[in-house]
């Protein structure tokens, strides 16, 4: 998919959500149908409104991906002008001064990369320095690798995300590399029916400070005792692992498969200096109780809905998912695709789901 550049997309930062999300899918976006952006009143409703550390870091890696020019980069600007470059195969370097989220990073890339078009094998490799796996209001690499990259390889998007050393806050110091394959049709995802659970899992880390604390096998035995008494669910598994890290963390992401290949999740729980690893655990799984019951014919979770709304906008072919609910923040994504492109979105809200259709496009 070619897009030739145009005039400047000028956007309203405080729009709907108006978080950090507008900035970073705006800035993909425009990459993708190669149009310069301007944004203004970032985050202007916000306690802090401008770039925080996290959005400059997501803006920073898009344009070193892609040869960008960056105005307006500073924590604190509340005004930023993004002209994409072209994205080319080979590794790009990135460091994260702080606990960012490696999560939000991939989001950003990924969407941008939604489009990459070259020969088979010339990949688009991300070295990333610093930041965090786990982390409070992001999505962490275990969900990324466990629920996101999957369903994006369902609809011919193919990366990887392998996590060389775990970072948590407030040091973070995490090391992670991920991968981009080119596109060669990026095709409608057709999650229009869930199915039954076949399978719940998950990944229980913690740093080795806290292994004789026996953290993680904690937080996945009281994730598995309180799932397994509302399913009677036999087939969950929870994997535990003890990781090094610049200063001691935990955290538990779990996620639900069915037979139709949905996968459902509840997120990510963060450990917590004085919370239990038991509370921790017992938390994650009733947000996937949750995410299960609360809307019996969700097809994805109000996580994921909102993540996979610009790659379905982006591809010709149709898709169809079924969220519990139109979240602020698909809701914003869907309006912030209209700025771009005028494929039709049919939004269909009933009392428990919304089901989203992206109709077929010549």
């Amino acid at each position: 998919m070619v897009h030739q550049k145009v005039d400047t997309v000028e956007i309203d930062g405080s729009h709907g959500e108006g978080g950090g999300s507008v900035l970073r899918l705006c800035a993909a976006m425009g990459l993708v149908f190669q149009k310069k952006i301007h944004v203004y009143k970032i985050r202007a409703n916000r306690d802090k409104p401008g770039l925080r550390e996290q959005h400059l870091m997501g803006l920073q890696a898009l344009a070193a991906l892609c040869g960008g020019k960056l105005e307006g980069g500073a924590v604190g600007s509340t005004d930023v002008t993004f002209e994409p470059g072209t994205i080319k195969p080979g590794r790009v370097a990135i460091k994260i001064g702080t606990a960012g989220a490696i999560g939000l990073v991939y989001q950003i890339l990924s969407v941008a990369c939604a489009a990459y078009k070259a020969d088979e094998g010339e990949l688009v490799e991300v070295d990333i320095g610093g930041g965090g796996t786990f982390n409070k209001w992001a999505p962490s690499t275990s969900y990324v690798r466990g629920v996101l990259i999957p369903l994006l390889r369902r609809a011919g998007f193919a990366s990887e995300l392998e996590v060389l050393r775990h970072g948590f806050y407030p040091k973070g110091g995490a090391q992670a590399r991920i991968t981009f394959h080119p596109v060669d049709t990026l095709k409608g995802l057709m999650l229009d029916a869930r199915g039954e659970i076949t399978a719940i899992r998950g990944e229980s880390v913690s740093t080795i400070h806290l292994r004789s604390a026996r953290v993680a096998e904690r937080q996945a035995a009281s994730f598995t005792s309180a799932v397994k008494a509302r399913f009677q669910q036999s087939d969950v598994a929870i994997e535990t692992r003890y990781v090094d890290a610049m200063n001691p963390g935990s955290g538990i992401t779990a996620w639900a498969t069915t037979g139709t290949g949905c996968i459902i999740s509840s997120g990510s729980v963060v450990g917590e200096r004085g919370i239990k690893s038991e509370v921790v655990g017992q938390e994650c799984a009733r947000d996937l109780i949750k995410a299960l019951q609360g809307s019996p014919h969700a097809t994805v979770d109000e996580f994921t809905s909102d993540q996979l709304i610009p790659f379905m906008a982006v591809s010709k072919e149709r898709s169809v998912i079924i969220a519990p609910k139109l979240t602020s923040h698909a809701r914003t994504n869907i309006d912030m695709m209209r700025l771009f492109t005028d494929r039709p979105i049919d939004v269909q809200e009933q009392s428990d789901h919304v089901a989203l259709e992206f109709p077929a496009v010549p």
